[in-house]
């Protein structure tokens, strides 16, 4: 029988407290810095994937739709975008 997603553990202790931390330093990012429209939230050194999925769950859960970026020069970072009002795409919001 092939495994369901639900069968795996996702997350050890260890990545929901990063996740956790994650979450609170996006959470002041997003206050300071984030516009109308979204922001970006560079993603410290020390952060497992597993965090990382569940920081990404967490925000999509909330309402925001997160992309994860990585590259060798820029580092790791995820991108927040507000869900288009009335689900209107070309409003471009």
């Amino acid at each position: 029988m092939a495994l369901k997603p639900t069968d795996l553990k996702h997350c050890t202790p260890n990545d929901l407290s990063i996740a956790d931390q994650m979450e609170k330093e996006i959470d002041e990012t997003m206050k300071r810095a984030f516009t109308n429209a979204g922001g970006t939230f560079q993603i410290k050194e020390g952060a497992t994937q597993g965090a990382i999925r569940e920081v990404q769950h967490r925000y999509q859960h909330a309402g925001w739709t997160v992309e994860y970026h990585s590259d060798q020069r820029e580092g790791s970072w995820l991108t927040f975008k507000l869900p288009a009002p009335c689900g209107r795409p070309e409003d471009g919001y």
